[in-house]
Order: structure tokens, then C-alpha cells, then sequence
């Protein structure tokens, strides 16, 4: 009964494994596939079997994660779930294609929950929401050289490195993977040499070579003595110093820096428009005519003896006129995060080479509008707060001294000492972009959003952006995913903003210079 000219295809599979059916299938919307919960035993949880037809595909999801990651498990349903038994109430499809499933979850030694999931199983979703993520973690095209993700992963507890007896540089590394010793270079999870994920090593060494990076707990490293925490600072301050020496006497490489430059050529033609189009704002002091109030307007005589009130003048700022020439230059302070956690976590979402690519759109974008605008760059990580690239009124002559700068901002995230110096860095540049008069104060904080590390709440950083009414500062965080999401939305309305992608600084300094214009915000 399907007619003249119509055909029907049979797939088949064959299940590795007696199971069965725990409750009626469900057919996804959008040919999405169908679902069916099934169990292999009385003994075992139950499990979705998702067979997408149309791309001839077969998976099993498990509805209990078995690796016992607690803060994964918190997120799913606050229990440790290894050891919970779970049955499964109903399962149900939504029109956009995920499934909803109701479960009662029984942990040992506690009461039962019931757990509410939302599954997103379409593949079309799945592709729109990786995408997504992507953007969010800054690996969207041109957003690095590589575009992998290079993942931690915590040792176990049973995992005991090797003790520490001073930092060390290590030997070269030999192409293999090391990791959790104390003798090369390069490493993760070890003691005393340059690596990442470590404790008491000199400096940060990242290979980059795309194996997961082990990580030692925070209650692991504070085994260190401070006598070998100073004297891994020591070293790694020494090795700064000879690094930034060897850029000082490097040749310029066009190729390096195209590397920065390239993902971001599109994005600089977009900021200097937008540089452009900013208006002055300063207010002339002048005679204000047509006031209630002052000195005796000697021209409105007349008006007032017909009775008019509006016969005085006195001395106030007027706006500037649409279009009026800016008289001084606005002063704008950018403040980039340079501490450990850019190089450390830079072969995860690649957040220090949007942080040099975002210094390259702007020390190339300001270029030729030395009228217009005095500004400055400044970095700050946990050896200070403010770590000079580039002076007011002295910006790079040319792409030689534009590279020098983006490999000193690399060579501070890499030897720099652990710790965050955001606050004192916002208010110092606060109080420094006010020093000089101009037409305008702006204050922009780049942050890789790894705050709460340290112990600093959005409230805190909102207190210091706001401290001073003359002006205008923002914090935008250029990574951090969710934790970037919950600092930008705990900020001041209007004084966080998130580009974990490079293409959407342009419009974020748009909206924030038109904010100010428009708004006056922060006057």
C-alpha cells in the first residue's frame, strides 16, 4: 500500500548484546532518529539507543556517567552517580528535536532524586551548538594556528610526583611524551622542571604537541616550602630577563607577525572605521544665554520688560556640536592580561594568541590618528600590576617594533610568577589615563576571566570601574566560556563584555563608544 512509483529501503542491526526494551521508543522530530531505552541486565542502568536512519548510525549513551567526576555529576543531578541505581520514568520528544527524559535516581546511604534531562541528540543542533562552543572557547576560523583543543586532565589521587629538590630547566625535550616526573623539559604534571600542570618548576613550557596536559591539585602544589617557591621565581625572573634581551636584538620576522595580523586584517579595516566615527565630547566652558537664573542678559532688556523670564546668562560646559573637531585628543589606556593562566591554558582555546592579535587590531587600527587619540598599553600579571609595552604618545613606527611588543607580552605570560593583579591594575590605569586632560578617559580591561582563582567577585572589579566618574572603563574577557558569561552580566550594567571571539571586538568598541556618545555613561 505505497503506491505506483514509490519504493521503501529496510535497514537492519544486530545488537552485540541481549537487552530490552524498558519503555515504549520515541521518534525524534526532523528524521532526527529514534530512541529506545534498554537494559542489559537487572543489575546494570539503563541506557538510550539512538538509531539515526537516515545517516545510518547506531549509539548507546549511558544515562550514568561511570568515571566518577564529581563536578560533572554535580551538574547532572548533585549526587556521586557510580554508585546510584537509577530507573527510568518516561522519555519524551520536543520539537526542535531533543529528547526530555524523567528519571528517579537512588544513591547509596541517601534519598532518592528525581533528575530532569534535556538530551540534545539531532545532529543538526549538535553541529549549531559545537559552533557555537567553539566561538565560545575562541577556536573559530582564524582564531588560532592550529585550532585543536589540547585538554587537562587531573592525576589521580593514588598519583604521588616526585619530590621536590629545586627548580631546574630540565633536559631538552626528545619528542616523546612525559609526563608526571622530574627530568625533562616540556613536561606536564611533574616537579621542578619548565612544563605546565607541575609544581616548583621555574617557568611555563608548553610543546604544544596536542597529548593531555596532567594537572597536579592546588593542594599538591602547596606542599612547596617557600624557600623553593622563591627560588623557582628567581630562576624564572632570570630567564625573563635573557628572553627579553634576545628580543631586543632580534631581526624582524614578517612571518611571525602575519601570524597575528592575518586572522585579524578584515576585523582592523572594521575598528578604524569606528575609530573615526567618534565624535568629540569634551564640554567648553562659555555664556549660557536664555537662563532663569545668573547675570542680566544686557541683550534680552527688551524680552524681559514683556515679561519674559528667560533674560539671564551664566558661565557652564555646552556639549560639543554633532561633528565639532575634537579640540584635545581622547586618552585611552588599554590594560591586557598577560599572568600565567594566558600561556598555560593557550593550547586549550588558544586565549594568548587572541590576546596578541587583539593588541595587533588595535596598535594597527589607532595607527594615523595620533589627532584623535593619546593612548597607551600596558600588561599585568602576578609580578605587578603594570608592565609597560607602549607610552602615551609613542606608539610603534613600525610592524618590527609592533612584533618586539607581542613577544614581550608572550615572554611575561610564560616566566611570569603565579597570581592576578587585575584590580590594582584597573585602578592604576584609571588613575593614570586622568593624569592629563583630553577629550575624553577610556579604560579597557582585557581578561582571560580567571578571577575567581583568586578570590575576586565581579563585585569587586565593578567597585573599581566605576570609582571615578570622569571615566569611562570596561572590562572585556576574551576567554573563560561560562565564567566569562557570569562576570560580564555581574559587572555594571553596561561595563562587561565577552569576545572570545576576535571578530567581535570591533563591534563591542563600537557599542561602547556610542554608549558613552549617546548615553553619557560613566559622566
Amino acid at each position: 500500500g505505497i503506491g505506483d512509483g514509490h519504493s521503501v529501503q529496510i535497514y537492519s542491526h544486530v545488537r552485540e548484546s541481549q537487552s530490552r526494551s524498558l519503555l515504549p521508543p520515541v521518534v525524534l522530530p526532523g528524521a532526527e532518529g529514534v530512541v529506545s531505552a534498554r537494559t542489559k541486565s537487572e543489575a546494570e542502568n539503563p541506557y538510550l539507543e539512538v538509531v539515526d536512519m537516515y545517516r545510518r548510525s547506531f549509539r548507546e549513551i549511558s544515562l550514568i556517567k561511570k568515571h566518577g567526576d564529581e563536578k560533572a555529576d554535580e551538574e547532572i543531578g548533585g549526587h556521586k552517580t557510580p554508585d546510584a541505581a537509577l530507573t527510568l520514568v518516561s522519555m519524551t520528544p520536543t520539537i526542535d528535536g531533543n529528547l526530555v527524559t524523567l528519571a528517579h535516581v537512588k544513591p547509596k546511604q541517601a534519598d532518592s532524586k528525581s533528575v530532569l534531562t534535556v538530551w540534545n541528540l539531532g545532529k543538526q543542533a549538535q553541529t549549531r551548538e559545537l559552533k557555537q562552543w567553539r566561538e565560545m572557547m575562541g577556536l573559530s576560523q582564524g582564531a588560532g594556528t592550529q585550532g585543536r583543543v589540547r585538554m587537562t586532565r587531573e592525576w589521580g589521587k593514588d598519583k604521588k610526583p616526585p619530590k621536590s629538590s629545586g627548580p631546574k630547566h630540565g633536559k631538552a625535550p626528545d619528542g616523546k611524551r612525559h609526563a608526571g616526573g622530574n627530568t625533562w623539559m616540556g613536561g606536564t604534571g611533574g616537579t621542578d622542571t619548565a612544563g605546565l600542570g607541575g609544581k616548583g618548576g621555574p617557568y611555563r613550557m608548553d610543546l604544544d604537541d596536542g597529548n593531555p596536559i596532567m594537572q597536579l591539585s592546588d593542594q599538591e602544589k602547596q606542599t612547596l616550602s617557600a624557600e623553593a617557591l622563591e627560588a623557582a621565581r628567581q630562576m624564572g625572573q632570570n630567564e625573563l630577563k635573557r628572553r627579553l634581551e634576545e628580543i631586543g636584538m632580534s631581526e624582524y620576522d614578517s612571518q611571525v607577525y602575519d601570524q597575528f595580523y592575518a586572522p585579524v586584517a578584515s576585523e582592523i579595516e572594521q575598528l578604524r572605521v569606528v575609530l573615526q566615527g567618534v565624535e568629540a565630547r569634551a564640554q567648553e566652558r562659555e555664556w549660557l544665554k536664555l537662563q532663569t537664573h545668573g547675570d542680566l542678559d544686557d541683550s534680552r532688556l527688551v524680552d524681559g520688560a514683556a515679561g519674559d523670564r528667560q533674560v539671564y546668562r551664566r558661565r557652564g560646559e555646552k556639549p560639543p556640536d554633532p561633528g565639532q573637531p575634537q579640540t584635545k585628543p581622547k586618552r585611552l589606556r588599554f590594560v591586557l592580561d598577560v599572568s600565567g593562566s594566558m600561556y598555560r591554558f593557550n593550547s586549550e582555546d588558544r586565549r594568548l594568541e587572541r590576546c596578541c592579535q587583539m593588541a595587533v587590531m588595535l596598535m594597527e587600527s589607532l595607527e594615523g590618528f595620533e589627532h584623535k587619540y593619546s593612548w597607551s598599553l600596558v600588561g599585568h600579571s602576578g609580578d605587578g600590576p603594570v608592565i609597560n609595552f607602549v607610552d602615551y604618545d609613542k606608539p610603534p613606527k613600525d610592524r618590527a617594533e609592533k612584533l618586539k611588543i607581542l613577544q614581550k607580552m608572550w615572554a611575561h605570560s610564560q616566566y611570569c610568577y603565579s597570581g592576578d593583579c587585575t584590580l590594582e591594575a584597573t585602578q592604576h590605569a584609571i588613575q593614570d589615563v586622568v593624569e592629563k586632560e583630553g577629550d575624553d578617559h577610556f579604560v579597557f580591561v582585557l581578561s582571560d576571566a580567571n578571577l575567581r582563582r583568586y578570590g575576586i567577585h565581579p563585585e569587586d572589579l565593578g567597585q573599581v570601574l566605576v570609582q571615578d566618574s570622569r571615566v569611562n572603563a570596561f572590562a572585556i574577557f576574551i576567554a573563560g566560556g561560562r565564567e566569562a558569561e557570569r562576570l560580564a552580566k555581574g559587572l555594571p550594567f553596561g561595563k562587561g563584555y565577552v569576545c572570545t571571539d576576535t571578530a567581535k571586538l570591533p563591534a563591542a568598541f563600537k557599542e561602547i563608544f556610542s554608549a558613552v556618545s549617546i548615553q553619557g555613561l560613566g559622566k
